[in-house]
């Protein structure tokens, strides 16, 4: 075993100093929500026989009156909207979060599909809004176009995709 130089003694310990800063500081990312969070669930807006839409709309009406009613109090309240468990949500118009401060849309693996070409999501006069494990999709796929022809022997049929 080979004896350390001087410089490289300095180096490690420089290296040690510079990253125990980082190991023991505090995290940047946000805590769950703890128990001061008022929570909405999807379910409760979902029916039989209620389109997402409607549903969807229903809930950002709840949510949006709990975020008015915690600013008229003059308490910061944090907002958790979660959708179903690996749901699939099919949408006509765009999910509008306005007005939100402290707001996380919980997806829990659910996926939006949007089927229009518009957006999917708005949000705007918002602060600290967190959107976590939520798929987007759209039917049919936006900037995408399919040709169809025929082949030569007119028992096969060809596709090209353009965009």
């Amino acid at each position: 075993m080979k004896p350390l130089s001087r410089r490289r003694a300095i180096t490690l310990a420089s290296s040690y100093l510079a990253t125990v800063p980082l190991l023991g500081g505090a995290s940047r990312a946000q805590p769950a929500p703890g128990t001061g969070a008022t929570v909405f669930e999807m379910a409760n807006f979902l029916a039989p026989g209620v389109d997402a839409d409607a549903a969807f709309a229903k809930a950002i009406a709840a949510v949006s009156k709990a975020a008015a009613d915690a600013t008229r109090s003059g308490g910061p309240v944090h907002i958790v909207f979660n959708l179903g468990k690996n749901a699939t949500y099919r949408i006509n118009r765009p999910l509008a979060f306005k007005a939100l401060h402290g707001f996380e849309l919980n997806g829990n693996g659910a996926q939006l599909i949007n089927t229009t070409r518009g957006s999917t999501l708005t949000i705007s006069g918002s602060s600290h809004v967190t959107i976590r494990d939520l798929t987007i999709d759209y039917d049919p796929l936006p900037f995408t176009r399919i040709r169809q022809g025929r082949a030569p022997d007119h028992r096969q049929g060809r596709c090209r995709l353009s965009r």
